[in-house]
């Protein structure tokens, strides 16, 4: 979200959109932080389902997942998930769904983590998607905004 605000402030794009708000995650905490800082204009928002999926490295196995890796939201919205499959993994908190994915797959994070990400974000990164749709509501809705300088 800061990146996203960011470019507009520096003229690189002429419209931003975010999320803000989630049925099972909540407010998302760092898109306020972001908003706080930076002047923009609200024009619209959008509700749309976010599917969360699970993923590793190629090589690597459910059982030999430990950690999972994730924005707070996402680990938010797969909390039941988490605690059904994997009760003892540790959390870690990543900026970013798609960026805790390509640090994966940079080997910025231990092979034993798995990441919650759009599957998409496993074609792109060379993932292995081990499950889809593992968040806990269904549907998944998260209110975006759209904003202009």
């Amino acid at each position: 979200m800061e990146g996203v605000l960011a470019s507009l402030d520096k003229k690189q794009s002429d419209i931003g959109i975010f999320p803000v708000v989630n049925g099972r995650g909540g407010l998302v905490q760092t898109a306020f932080k972001a908003m706080g800082k930076h002047i923009f204009t609200y024009t619209d928002e959008l509700w749309l389902e976010v599917y969360q999926c699970l993923m590793t490295q190629p090589s690597v196995t459910k059982k030999q997942i430990k950690k999972i890796a994730s924005h707070p939201q996402a680990l938010s919205q797969c909390e039941r998930y988490i605690r059904k499959e994997f009760p003892n993994a540790k959390l870690i908190e990543w900026e970013d769904t798609a960026k805790a994915a390509q640090d994966l797959s940079k080997g910025k994070l231990s092979k034993d983590t798995a990441v919650i990400a759009p599957a998409r974000s496993a074609q792109i990164y060379n993932l292995k998607l081990i499950e889809k749709g593992i968040q806990d509501n269904h549907p998944n809705l998260t209110t975006f905004i759209v904003v202009t300088k």
